[in-house]
C-alpha cells in the first residue's frame, strides 16, 4: 500500500505451493504445511477496470438451463411472464428481450427440435448471422428458466489454486512457474504492443513467459528485466544477472523449436547502470584551467560508441529496443536507428578526405529508407579534422535535406 496506494490495491489471489512438504518425515507436526501463497494485485489508478479472466474446460461443457429470476431488487423489471408475476426480486431481462427469448425457443421446438439439439442450432445461427439467440421458457415444475450456452471455459475467482506458485525445473528456491506468469501476461496486456516489468529477474522467468505468450497469441509484447549482479551459487556462472541472460538465450530457442511457424522475435539488449558519458563541469577556481583543458573533448575517456548511442536515445526518448543498423563509410561507422529516424556517427576522428564519401553513404541511406525530413543527424564536435571539413559536412547534408544537424 506504501508503494503504490492503497486505493490502487484489488486482490489477494492465492496460487497453490508446488514446495514439497518436509514434515512427511514426522510422526506428528507442529502445525498444518502453508499449501498457498499469495499475489498481490494492484492497478496504476483507482479507477482502472480489469478484463475478465477465463479459464478453459478440458471438454466444452453442454448448455443448460438456469433460473430466470434474480434476488436483486429492481421494480421496473418485474412483469407477467407465463401468468406470473414476481412481487419480490426482478426478471433477468428486460420485456422485449424476454419477449423475443421466448419466441426463439418456441421456434426451435417447431421447427427444429426434430432435426437437432438446441446446443447444435444455437452454434448453427451463431456461424451463420453472427448473432448469440436468447431463449426462455417455462420447465415441467413452472419454473421459468433461461438458456446458457455451452461454454469453452469460466470466468476466474482471486482462486487460482488449479496453477502452481513454483517452476517445474526450479533453478532457484523461489522461482516462479512460467505457466502462472504467463495467465498474469495473458490477462492484464491489452496491447500487442505492451511492456511487462519485472525488478527481480532472477533466472528470467519473466522473459520465458512472455515469449511463450507472444508466440501462442502471435503478440509482440515486450519485456524488461532488472536484476542486480548478485553473486550465483550456481558455479557456471559468475552472477545472477549472467545468469539471466543464458536463460533468456535457451528460452528463446525452445520456444522457436516448439513454434516453427512463428516468426516472433526472441532477442534481446541488455543494458548497465552507468554516469553519463558526458564530462561533468566540476570547475573550482584552483581547477579552472585543468577542467578547460578537459573539456577539449566532454566525452569521458573509454566510452565507445554503442555508449553515447544508448545515451543520446535514453535523453531523445527513444525505445532503447527498436531496430538499429550500422554501416561503414570509408572506415566511419554509421548508426541507423528506429527505420532512419536518427544517424549518428560517433568516430573519433573524421578526416576532410572522408567528409564526401560519408556524407553520400547516410543520403543514400536515408533516401531508400524515405522517412521524410524530421530525421536527425548527431557527430561528435571535436571529431572533424578541421573546421572546413565540418562545415563542407553540414553544407552537403543541408543540401539534401538534412538540416536538423547535432554535434556533441
Amino acid at each position: 500500500d506504501d508503494i503504490f496506494g492503497e486505493e490502487c490495491y484489488r486482490n489477494t489471489i492465492a496460487v497453490r505451493r508446488g514446495i514439497k512438504n518436509v514434515q512427511a518425515q514426522f510422526e506428528d507436526v507442529s502445525a498444518l504445511s502453508q499449501g498457498h501463497e499469495y499475489i498481490l494485485l494492484y492497478s496504476k489508478n483507482s479507477l482502472s477496470r480489469l478484463p475478465k479472466l477465463s479459464q478453459s474446460h478440458l471438454e466444452q461443457k453442454p448448455g443448460k438451463w438456469d433460473t430466470f429470476w434474480r434476488g436483486t431488487d429492481r421494480p421496473t423489471m418485474r412483469y407477467e411472464l407465463f401468468g406470473i408475476t414476481p412481487e419480490k426480486g426482478q426478471w433477468r431481462w428486460e420485456k422485449n428481450r424476454t419477449a423475443e427469448a421466448i419466441e426463439n425457443y418456441r421456434f426451435f421446438l417447431e421447427k427444429k427440435s426434430q432435426q437437432m439439439s438446441l446446443d447444435d442450432w444455437f452454434f448453427d445461427n451463431l456461424t451463420s448471422t453472427n448473432k448469440k439467440l436468447n431463449f426462455v421458457r417455462k420447465n415441467d415444475e413452472d419454473v421459468v428458466q433461461y438458456y446458457v450456452p455451452p461454454s469453452d471455459g469460466k470466468i476466474l475467482s482471486d482462486n487460482w489454486m488449479d496453477i502452481s506458485l513454483s517452476g517445474n525445473e526450479t533453478i532457484f528456491d523461489t522461482e516462479k512457474n512460467t505457466d502462472l506468469l504467463e495467465r498474469i501476461i495473458n490477462w492484464i496486456c491489452r496491447s500487442s504492443n505492451d511492456i511487462v516489468l519485472d525488478f527481480f529477474a532472477g533466472s528470467g522467468t519473466t522473459g520465458h513467459a512472455v515469449l511463450k505468450s507472444n508466440s501462442k497469441n502471435n503478440s509482440n509484447i515486450h519485456y524488461m528485466l532488472i536484476q542486480l549482479p548478485e553473486p550465483s551459487n550456481k558455479s557456471e556462472f559468475m552472477t545472477i544477472s549472467e545468469l539471466t541472460k543464458y536463460r533468456l538465450i535457451e528460452s528463446g530457442k525452445k520456444v522457436k523449436d516448439g513454434n516453427p511457424d512463428w516468426n516472433g522475435d526472441v532477442g534481446f539488449r541488455v543494458f548497465k547502470l552507468d554516469t553519463s558519458n558526458i564530462r561533468p563541469w566540476e570547475a573550482t577556481a584552483e581547477s579552472l584551467s585543468e577542467q578547460i583543458d578537459a573539456y577539449v573533448s566532454p566525452i569521458l575517456e573509454g566510452r565507445s560508441e554503442e555508449d553515447l548511442l544508448t545515451e543520446l536515445m535514453l535523453k531523445r526518448g527513444i525505445d532503447l529496443s527498436v531496430n538499429i543498423e550500422t554501416r561503414q563509410f570509408d572506415g566511419l561507422t554509421v548508426s541507423c536507428v528506429d527505420g532512419g529516424k536518427l544517424f549518428t556517427c560517433f568516430a573519433k576522428q573524421i578526416p576532410a578526405s572522408s567528409v564526401e564519401e560519408l556524407t553520400k553513404g547516410i543520403i543514400d541511406w536515408h533516401k531508400s529508407l524515405k522517412v521524410g525530413k524530421d530525421t536527425v543527424c548527431y557527430f561528435l564536435d571535436d571529431a572533424f579534422e578541421n573546421n572546413v571539413a565540418k562545415t563542407n559536412l553540414c553544407a552537403i547534408l543541408e543540401q539534401h535535406g538534412l538540416t536538423n544537424l547535432h554535434s556533441l
